[in-house]
């Protein structure tokens, strides 16, 4: 997985980051899944990373992916690493695909087409077992690009020296940057300095 892994980042291939595979593995820690759906399979890196951390449970995959390309090449990642028969690779439109699924899921992962996120949500809604888990990943890839985060002084007169509230916005962009759950960043917060 390493080797696959290390190649895509050299090849700028767009995959599920180490952060986030961190967090998708500790969610499944405490969900413990055994049927879980990914809308958007591309070269397989996500399912490979769920079924690393499901082996140790009775588990099933279903991916689905509507590029023949990234589908044929996911089938053969699976197939080389022995995961063929567990991961499920779909092809087709997931919109057209989800409909006809008969199982149900604890966990689904929504990484596909954006603009289509509300879509896919609405129609696994019905396909979850009690207990289920639904993330989306990417809803907002542009705040990686344009910060949202405010920083408001509301203090008046001499209350607190002028020096700290430097030193205060700096804390709040290392806050922010760090996150708070599992080092991921926080955005759309502001942040007012009163007295």
């Amino acid at each position: 997985i390493e080797k696959m892994r290390v190649f895509w980042e050299k090849n700028d291939v767009p995959n599920i980051t180490r952060k986030n595979a961190v967090f998708l593995w500790q969610m499944m820690d405490i969900i413990q899944p055994e049927k879980l759906l990914e809308i958007w399979t591309a070269n397989g890196l996500s399912a490979i990373n769920f079924a690393c951390k499901m082996e140790k449970w009775n588990w099933k995959i279903t991916t689905i992916d509507f590029s023949p390309k990234s589908h044929e090449e996911a089938k053969e990642h699976f197939k080389k690493i022995e995961l063929q028969e567990t991961i499920i690779a779909l092809f087709g439109n997931a919109l057209e695909v989800i409909p006809t699924l008969e199982d149900t899921y604890d966990f689904v992962f929504i990484d596909g087409m954006k603009r289509r996120t509300v879509d896919f949500l609405e129609l696994v809604w019905n396909k979850t077992k009690p207990g289920w888990v639904i993330i989306i990943d990417d809803v907002k890839d542009e705040l990686a690009e344009k910060p949202t985060n405010k920083f408001v002084n509301k203090i008046v007169g001499w209350v607190r020296p002028k020096e700290y509230i430097p030193g205060v916005q700096k804390g709040l962009k290392e806050a922010y940057a760090r996150g708070f759950l599992a080092g991921y960043p926080m955005v759309d917060i502001k942040a007012t300095l009163t007295f």
